[in-house]
């Protein structure tokens, strides 16, 4: 929350976490503080964190939410990637659910929890990796390694919680890029739209000029790197529509996309990029940005 609500509504809320039963009738009490709060016009957002850290299955996941968010109020996003970046076993996971090139299977899965959500039109956000910073022995020092990169309307909390909320962010492990960029253009649009974007389009299908930019890191200088579209929009189904291998000296993949409105309960489709280096002796290292929203 912004710093000028923390005593107030941090503490009530950790008080009613502490204190509510750990089941269905004390996560209601807690879901419906939050909610009060939001009414109010508290500035605030909520995380949906390492969801399968403890899982039995990623389907577990999938139920919580639609039990605890049914109408997609509460939530802003899911810990895409967790923290714990320094344990042997990523993100200190349990058995059966583990970590996939560092990164929730929640998220990492195409097909998966996140992008089954978003096929049903919840705007949840999964770009997210903070470091989540503990102690050196169990994280990377804040910022070194997993980073949130947000575009705000204006620098100060306020800004960074609108920014969040808007989806305007993407995230990297081991200073990948420095930028990156996905934006599409359709006829008739005067203007390109970006991640956190919903466009409302005239038809029934359209094309579309798909444009990943980016700015390499330390991380991968001189390194080949991979570019996917992830979508649901040509066939209803979720899956890698458009992948390109980038060399060390290219920053620019420009593709066209057919989107059509094909088998989508929720009247939309949605596009995601993810950017990988592949590592041979560690996990890889990826890049992920939140979706642009068509409504076709």
């Amino acid at each position: 929350v912004d710093p000028s609500q923390e005593s107030r509504v941090l503490r009530t809320l950790g008080d009613l976490a502490e204190s509510s039963s750990q089941d269905a009738a004390g996560d209601e009490k807690l879901l419906n503080a939050v909610n009060s709060y939001r009414n109010q016009g508290v500035p605030m957002l909520m995380f949906y964190n390492h969801p399968s850290r403890k899982a039995s299955s990623v389907e577990e996941s999938m139920e919580d939410f639609l039990k605890w968010d049914p109408q997609g109020q509460i939530f802003t996003a899911i810990a895409g990637s967790p923290g714990h970046q320094n344990k042997k076993v990523i993100g200190s996971y349990q058995q059966p659910l583990f970590t996939e090139d560092r990164w929730d299977p929640v998220v990492a899965k195409i097909g998966g929890v996140w992008d089954q959500l978003l096929a049903r039109g919840y705007n949840l956000w999964g770009a997210l990796a903070s470091s989540d910073y503990h102690n050196s022995n169990l994280d990377k020092a804040p910022c070194s390694f997993s980073r949130i990169h947000v575009s705000a309307p204006e620098y100060s909390y306020l800004g960074l919680i609108q920014g969040v909320k808007s989806g305007t962010f993407w995230a990297d492990h081991g200073r990948l890029l420095e930028s990156l960029r996905f934006s599409l253009e359709f006829d008739g649009l005067r203007t390109s739209v970006h991640p956190g974007a919903v466009v409302k389009l005239s038809a029934d299908s359209a094309n579309a000029v798909a444009k990943i930019s980016l700015i390499r890191g330390p991380g991968s200088k001189g390194s080949p790197l991979t570019a996917e579209i992830i979508s649901n929009c040509s066939s209803g189904q979720t899956r890698t529509v458009h992948e390109a291998v980038l060399d060390p000296t290219d920053s620019i993949d420009i593709s066209f996309l057919h989107v059509s409105n094909k088998a989508n309960d929720s009247g939309s489709c949605f596009l995601r990029v993810r950017v990988r280096l592949y590592n041979p002796l560690e996990p890889d290292l990826l890049a992920y940005t939140n979706p642009i929203r068509i409504l076709l």
